[in-house]
């Protein structure tokens, strides 16, 4: 989950750097590193065009800060526009569920706010976002038949599966965006003899994201359900299966 703010002209290098320090304590067991800034790349009402962004800048670099939990199960990045938590599949092999997630994102996004100790932040939220990824192994190179709008039995060897799509979903002059991608991603695994075995993936990645016209609780609920309607809908059975999309819904 996300927030994208105008950014906070008290948030430089220092600052920054001073905030994520304080959020570490509260935080508890994580640790602290400086990441490259991040562009935000904003949603707009109109029909979504090709852009191109160049930016020159003087003085400091800019930069982001991110905490990790030590467990590697939770990571909170931080930077002077932008604030965002993920969260990954628990060390007893479960996933987080939503209802817990969105009270937790906000009770990190209310100490980066105004924590003890801290001088409080006036964020201007601009827009905000929520996005699920998962993979799962096709080393059977099965990719294609996870999805039920796609029929091409005659790529049953495919090398690579990479498509994605864009939806415009409009509330009430509330407009967001679902985009959906799919692609082939590999990993590497080694064996107890120590030989390095190539592990071919299906990654799948939703993401809703866009201006929030009233709060970005019931934006981020919005993006929740389509999200959910979207994976569900869009899977074949056999899709769903090694998903674990039936056992989760």
């Amino acid at each position: 989950m996300v927030v994208h703010f105008e950014p906070v002209m008290s948030l430089n290098t220092i600052d920054l750097i001073e905030r994520c320090l304080a959020l570490k304590t509260m935080f508890g067991e994580f640790d602290l590193q400086e990441t490259p800034y991040s562009p935000t790349h904003l949603e707009s009402v109109g029909r979504k065009l090709p852009s191109q962004h160049f930016k020159i800048g003087s003085g400091l670099p800019e930069l982001g800060c991110r905490l990790t939990s030590s467990e590697k199960t939770e990571s909170i990045h931080i930077q002077n526009n932008r604030f965002s938590v993920t969260w990954t599949r628990q060390a007893d092999g479960k996933y987080p569920r939503y209802d817990t997630l969105k009270p937790a994102f906000f009770e990190k996004l209310k100490l980066f706010t105004e924590g003890a100790g801290l001088s409080e932040l006036n964020l201007d939220i601009t827009q905000c976002g929520i996005q699920y990824v998962n993979q799962v192994a096709d080393d059977t190179f099965t990719g294609f038949s996870m999805f039920n709008f796609i029929n091409l039995r005659h790529f049953d060897q495919h090398e690579g599966l990479n498509f994605s799509t864009t939806q415009r979903l409009e509330d009430q002059h509330e407009v967001g965006r679902l985009y959906m991608e799919a692609n082939t991603v590999f990993s590497f695994e080694a064996n107890d003899e120590g030989q390095v075995k190539e592990k071919r993936l299906l990654q799948m990645k939703l993401t809703f994201r866009g201006a929030p016209k009233e709060s970005v609780g019931v934006f981020l609920d919005r993006g929740h359900e389509a999200i959910v309607s979207t994976f569900s809908q869009s899977l074949s059975e056999g899709g769903r299966g090694l998903f674990k999309e039936i056992e989760r819904v």
